[in-house]
């Protein structure tokens, strides 16, 4: 699972996947590590009744997308760069 390989800390999902979610969670409490927070999101119109055009983000939500996936690869980066070993690395004497 992902949550257990990357050790999540949160997570986002439509209304629609939440008992995906609480499924999720069941299954990594078994294997014995804390689930991320869940933040549930719903899909809502604006003032004018607009219907969203299906495919299409305006360019604030993809500059606001993009700024959060960046953060997010970020933590997970320094995630992985913390768990890898320090010093120097081993040079070997080439015998050809």
């Amino acid at each position: 699972m992902r949550w257990y390989a990357l050790d999540v800390d949160f997570e986002m999902y439509g209304k629609d996947l939440i008992e995906s979610a609480i499924l999720s969670t069941k299954i990594i409490n078994l294997l014995g590590k804390k689930n991320p927070s869940g933040f549930a999101y719903e899909l809502f119109l604006d003032d004018k009744k607009e219907k969203p055009k299906p495919n299409k983000i305006s360019p604030e939500q993809l500059k606001n997308l993009l700024k959060a996936m960046d953060n997010q690869e970020k933590k997970v980066q320094q995630k992985i760069n913390k768990n890898k070993m320090k010093g120097s690395p081993v040079k070997n004497k080439k015998d050809w």
